[in-house]
């Protein structure tokens, strides 16, 4: 592999971390009588492999499943697999982990939330001499994980020594008014990794403010270092969030954060996550220097529900249609695109896009993945995109609160969707399908001829009430048959002879159902469509997955009875699933 480090590279700096103790804080932590044992005892068959498919099983693991153990400053007690555990295996191990800098390339620093300053009255004095001890037992507790956190990254950014890193950083203060000791830890830690960061190719930086101004010297020092040059980084996800931003009007000339150049240069830039869009920041080129048309992954997140009076669907963090149609166009090259809208808090009705005039389609040749989540885009949004090669497609746009109008346009977005593209999808999810009626939900099926994993999410009998406008074919108190998989929708996707009937979706091979009621289907219809696509020579039925709020009684005999049949059940699973709210034991896995 072009990446793979000789575990008997005898790099410089290999005798540096074994001589310098306090880049081993873990194996200090060893009782002196474990430190001062060779621990060779024999440790069967996975002591006779060569080093290189032992450091392989090794990457494997750590990579998969560990974090940087000293993430919030957990030294004592890391978690299962983490490279300083394989590395108090013995002392064979110990070289091999410490002579193997892929070993040490994800780096996780979470700092802890800061403790909160307390007031108190003149008349509070033992009150306020027990909260002061508890301040400074906390400020002595906060202190000691931000020690451990900068020296263990240290250790970690030097075993990992010239080998491109992982970096997550998180910072989620709840405290509005930190106390002013903390600013000279953080302040260091940011600066350990902007040493390293011409190595980073892949990071994830999520901060959560309460307020911009107590904070900003967390950002004082990244802003010294601009700009700030990643030449390998490939994937960044970027999630900054404040509870109480400023308002654009208020970045004025002198303003502390005012950028002469621009913060970030990301010349091999390939993913990029925002979280929220904040589109004064995503356009500005003196913030970052996206290579948007070298992009192949973009997902645009939304603005998070927070506390305070921040209304995350304002202007100010969200991304419209028209501007994420400007985002498009200027990423020609894009395989994979996510775009989650904004919605409001409780029971505020969704903001409902116009439709989209005058603008000219987007030709996007690569893209083979589309999602679009969160509130409605704009219902003509697919004349607006030309993608002949697109084959993904999830449909999560929320219906909950919206009129009945908007529901009407809802409906026809998916049929747009279905009717553009259904020809040439293989993988689709629908979300909120009830607002196609059963007919038109037939209908979308038609146009899905190549389909080959469906997802649908469908609702109970829908009410039109009579404080609503009704939709131009239903009157008030009228009900409306909402899309659903039923016993008339499985037989349909049941294999038969054309004389029989018509057969639908014949290269599917997962199904997967929510349903918000009972199955509305028979056992029998069930075990009928599984045995009949169990039995097709070509694209046979691989996974079924069904989930609802209540449960059968006759799960075991549905595994009986397609047994009985003489069913193929070998790869194959079919899966009934309850809510996890009702029963979180309840789970049956046929085959």
């Amino acid at each position: 592999a072009t990446n793979h480090v000789s575990p008997h590279n005898t790099h410089p700096a290999t005798t540096v971390i074994r001589n310098q103790p306090h880049l081993c804080p873990a194996m200090d932590t060893l009782p002196v009588e474990h430190q001062s044992k060779d621990a060779e005892a024999p440790l069967g068959p996975i002591s006779s492999l060569p080093t290189d498919l032992l450091l392989q099983i090794f990457l494997a693991r750590v990579h998969d499943s560990a974090d940087l153990h000293i993430s919030n400053g957990s030294l004592l007690k890391p978690p299962p697999a983490t490279p300083v555990i394989l590395s108090h295996v013995c002392r064979s191990w110990r070289t091999l982990a410490l002579d193997s800098p892929l070993l040490w390339t994800k780096i996780v620093a979470d700092i802890p939330d800061v403790p909160c300053n307390t007031s108190h009255g003149p008349n509070e004095a033992n009150e306020a001499l027990k909260q002061e001890d508890a301040e400074e037992k906390d400020r002595v507790r906060w202190m000691t994980v931000m020690e451990a956190l900068i020296d263990g990254t240290k250790a970690w950014i030097a075993r990992s020594r010239a080998a491109p890193l992982y970096v997550k950083f998180s910072f989620t203060p709840s405290n509005r008014q930190p106390p002013s000791w903390i600013k000279g830890a953080i302040e260091e830690l940011v600066a350990v990794f902007l040493g390293a960061a011409e190595r980073s190719e892949d990071v994830f930086c999520l901060i959560h403010l309460p307020s911009l101004e107590p904070y900003r010297f967390l950002l004082s020092r990244i802003l010294e270092a601009t700009p700030l040059r990643l030449p390998i980084l490939r994937r960044i996800y970027l999630a900054f969030h404040l509870e109480d931003p400023p308002s654009p009007g208020s970045y004025t000339a002198g303003h502390p954060l005012q950028l002469t150049g621009p913060l970030f240069d990301t010349p091999s830039l390939r993913f990029l996550d925002l979280s929220p869009t904040w589109p004064t920041f995503l356009f500005d080129p003196s913030i970052i220097n996206v290579p948007w048309s070298q992009l192949t992954t973009l997902y645009l997140d939304h603005c998070h529900q927070l506390s305070g009076e921040f209304q995350p669907n304002s202007q100010l963090s969200r991304l419209d249609t028209r501007r994420l149609l400007k985002v498009l166009r200027a990423s020609p090259n894009l395989s994979s695109l996510i775009y989650h809208s904004s919605a409001p808090w409780g029971n505020a009705p969704l903001d409902e896009e116009s439709i989209l005039t005058s603008e000219m389609p987007v030709f996007l040749p690569n893209l083979h993945s589309l999602s679009l989540l969160g509130s409605p885009s704009a219902p003509n949004l697919p004349s607006c995109i030309s993608a002949p090669n697109l084959r993904e497609l999830r449909l999560y746009e929320e219906s909950r609160n919206l009129p009945q109008a908007a529901l009407l346009r809802k409906k026809k977005q998916i049929i747009a969707w279905t009717n553009a593209y259904g020809h040439q999808m293989t993988l689709m999810e629908l979300g909120e399908c009830s607002v196609l009626s059963k007919q038109e939900f037939i209908q979308c099926l038609r146009r899905l001829p190549v389909i080959e994993h469906l997802t649908i999410r469908a609702e109970g009998e829908i009410e039109v009430g009579s404080h609503r406008d009704p939709p131009p074919h239903l009157g008030a108190g009228d009900s409306h048959e909402p899309a659903v998989v039923d016993d008339e929708i499985l037989k349909l996707l049941t294999p038969r002879d054309v004389a029989d009937g018509e057969f639908l979706l014949p290269k599917l091979r997962t199904l997967c159902v929510h349903y918000y009621g009972d199955y509305p289907f028979n056992r029998e219809t069930l075990v009928r469509f599984v045995e009949c696509r169990r039995r097709e020579v070509e694209n046979r039925i691989e996974n079924v997955w069904m989930h609802a709020p209540r449960r059968w009684t006759d799960n075991e005999g549905i595994r009986a009875e397609l047994e009985r049949r003489g069913v193929d059940l070998m790869d194959f699973q079919i899966t009934l699933y309850p809510d996890f709210s009702n029963d979180q034991s309840f789970a049956v896995l046929i085959c």
